[in-house]
């Protein structure tokens, strides 16, 4: 039984978690797609819609990440995952539902707050379910996931909202995820950790001595200024075109 369990749900757990990031970005996509009706309906400024679009969603995705991740160093990374697809399917749902600005721009906001979970958990997933040499790979068709989410996202945001309006397009694309937060925790297993995932070592390295560690590393803080160049030059101007 075990061989028949580790050699079917390797592959489940990849589908899913490329199913994962395909979400993360299709919820993502759909207000920029919408946000001429948004101002529109709600009379506002560009400078709100680039709030809106951007900032708001930026702040919480990129601090709420941190220790969202270093919780998945300690507990089940697995129902981390399914809450947070649960989590941000419902606030792409509230999107759809906000009657003010204020109110779309916090359920804007819980989007980021449920999507800081993505990656940083589903890389550790990965890295645990695979070994070195397959790594590369099963990472290569996770972000496939996020490219076709981009594409899916505009384009149904879009389509969805000139046809059926731009509260329709926020309530389609949310309901599916809580669907895949179900299946994530039905049919998802935890991966073991192991080496420097194990928890005796998340134990013996704390928070400021990892920060420490990352601050000396040069390669990663080239690839982190490479990241960040490259999110502004995309999804900066991806909000407006």
């Amino acid at each position: 039984a075990a061989p028949f369990f580790n050699r079917w749900m390797l592959p489940i757990g990849l589908v899913l978690l490329t199913l994962i990031s395909f979400f993360n970005y299709l919820d993502r996509m759909v207000l920029p797609a919408v946000a001429q009706s948004i101002k529109v309906e709600f009379g506002l400024t560009d400078a709100q819609v680039g709030l809106m679009t951007g900032f708001a969603f930026v702040l919480v995705y990129a601090f709420v990440g941190i220790p969202i991740a270093r919780l998945a160093d300690r507990s089940n990374r697995r129902n981390i995952l399914a809450f947070a697809v649960a989590f941000w399917s419902l606030a792409t749902i509230a999107c759809g539902l906000a009657r003010s600005f204020v109110l779309l721009l916090l359920a804007r906001m819980s989007v980021g707050i449920g999507e800081a979970a993505c990656q940083p958990v589903s890389f550790a997933m990965i890295a645990a379910y695979f070994p070195p040499q397959r790594r590369a790979t099963a990472l290569s068709w996770f972000m496939v996931g996020s490219s076709l989410g981009i594409m899916a996202g505009l384009a149904a945001g879009g389509w969805l909202g000139a046809a059926y309006g731009w509260r329709t397009a926020f309530l389609v694309v949310g309901a599916p995820g809580l669907l895949l937060a179900l299946a994530v925790s039905l049919l998802m297993r935890e991966p073991t950790r192991t080496g420097l995932d194990a928890a005796t070592h998340a134990d013996r390295l704390g928070f400021a001595a990892s920060l420490r560690v990352l601050a000396t590393n040069r390669a990663y803080l080239w690839i982190l200024a490479a990241n960040v160049s490259y999110s502004m030059m995309i999804f900066g101007p991806m909000a407006w075109l």
